[in-house]
């Protein structure tokens, strides 16, 4: 009988093999290809390897693995092998390898067939994962899909290439459950909390919604702080967090300060904005802050009249705990020495004319004012001060105005005169400023008030 092996695409190699036949009951081995002679109905048992190791990466395989019969004729036996390739498929990194699900197994291929390789998008470890990001494999070929396909013409490795995976949580404090709040993260708005996986070392731009709107209105919730900058350097997964304190929404009117002029409205010293009756201030004050709310004494208006702050109304309350309008009023000189008439601060019969001489006389005040004639102001109010003086403080005496409405008359008029002293400084020679400023300071003292500092 005869034997051949033929390896590949039909191209015949003559490589020694193993080949056994039996004839009962003696076994011998010969090569192939080879031939012998055989006893006429001997019982013959023959066999082909499979596979063939070839260079590394291929080998070749056959379907024929060999036969046992009965020879009473010749008999040819061929094994026709067949070329195959060693697919190799890993992950970079080495170690996404034991934790990638789907990542397709190496294998032997058939020469010139195509297989489909697949792997994990995604694969956990720990506290991070790791993104598929593409495939490369032997011959400069490359994918970005998760599953692609790869020509067996020669021995291939195939890696999937991954990255690690940070997550980035984005929380904050002091804003209650249920009020809704947002954060934007790379361009897009996000309901909060919000968690995001990033590739690590991205740069991850943010920012927080501020301020938040209450769940009523007048509240609202203000960014203080947040634990990290933005853009941020993702190297680990993490938490960002934001503080948020509680503010209520001040509103303060005012009540006879026309428009143009304003008030500067402070509180413990601190400037809160500016108000009118027009425009009232709106500022947002942090809960639990103490208010001691204050207006410009003395608003001299863009017409020379003086506007003088009286109260407040409600009164503010010890500290912010709410939402809180109130309302500053102004009163004219005009006014106030009308109401002191009205009210008794200014009586007998020579009251109503004590009272006109008065208006008359801060008319001229106001008039100096408005013209920014600030030197002859000075005169005429301590010429006003000066009719206060004469008509103070013994009714029966025949004298027409109260102690307290002379001291409150007083007191208003030194307001207008520091702020006529400081706005004519200029025009003032050193004597003349500090002789001003000494007579300012005397009044002030003797009736109790409070002294402000030389005009800087």
């Amino acid at each position: 009988m005869t034997s051949r092996a033929i390896y590949g695409d039909a191209n015949e190699h003559t490589q020694s093999l193993p080949h056994v036949y039996c004839d009962d009951p003696t076994t011998l081995s010969f090569p192939a290809p080879s031939s012998t002679c055989v006893t006429h109905n001997a019982r013959v048992s023959w066999s082909f390897p499979s596979p063939v190791a070839g260079t590394p990466g291929v080998r070749y395989v056959t379907g024929n693995t060999g036969d046992s019969t009965f020879i009473d004729q010749d008999v040819t036996s061929t094994a026709i092998y067949g070329q195959q390739y060693f697919l190799t498929t890993q992950t970079s990194p080495a170690n996404v390898k034991s934790l990638a699900a789907t990542l397709t197994p190496s294998q032997w291929a058939a020469s010139g067939s195509t297989i489909g390789i697949t792997t994990d998008a995604l694969v956990p470890s720990g506290a991070d994962r790791y993104r598929f990001r593409s495939w490369s494999w032997t011959g400069d070929g490359n994918s970005t899909s998760l599953l692609a396909n790869i020509l067996m013409d020669a021995p291939k490795t195939a890696t999937a290439d991954y990255v690690v995976q940070h997550q980035i949580t984005f929380d904050q404090t002091g804003i209650p459950a249920g009020v809704p709040w947002n954060v934007t993260v790379r361009g897009v708005e996000h309901s909060g909390p919000y968690s995001e996986w990033f590739d690590e070392f991205d740069s991850v731009a943010f920012g927080f919604q501020d301020p938040v709107p209450g769940p009523t209105p007048g509240t609202r919730y203000k960014l203080v702080s947040v634990n990290a900058s933005s853009p941020l350097s993702v190297t680990t997964t993490r938490t960002i967090s934001a503080t948020y304190k509680k503010q209520y929404l001040l509103t303060v009117n005012t009540s006879g300060l026309p428009s143009p002029n304003l008030t500067n409205i402070t509180n413990g010293g601190g400037l809160l904005g500016t108000a009118n009756d027009s425009t009232p201030l709106a500022a947002w004050v942090d809960e639990g802050a103490a208010l001691a709310l204050d207006g410009d004494a003395n608003v001299n208006g863009v017409d020379g009249t003086q506007y003088f702050a009286q109260d407040f109304s409600p009164a503010p309350p010890a500290t912010m705990t709410g939402p809180f309008q109130t309302t500053l009023t102004y009163k004219t000189m005009a006014q106030l020495i009308k109401e002191a008439l009205a009210g008794g601060g200014i009586v007998g019969p020579n009251g109503p004319g004590v009272g006109t001489a008065l208006t008359q006389q801060f008319a001229a005040v106001e008039a100096d004012m408005g013209a920014k004639r600030y030197v002859p102001a000075l005169g005429d109010l301590t010429a006003f001060v000066d009719l206060v003086k004469a008509q103070c403080c013994t009714p029966k005496d025949g004298m027409s105005i109260t102690p307290p409405i002379a001291r409150m008359l007083q007191l208003n008029a030194m307001l207008v005169y520091r702020s006529a002293l400081c706005l004519g400084a200029s025009m003032l020679k050193p004597k003349q400023m500090a002789d001003s400023y000494s007579y300012y300071q005397q009044l002030v003292t003797s009736l109790g008030g409070t002294v402000l500092p030389p005009c800087s």
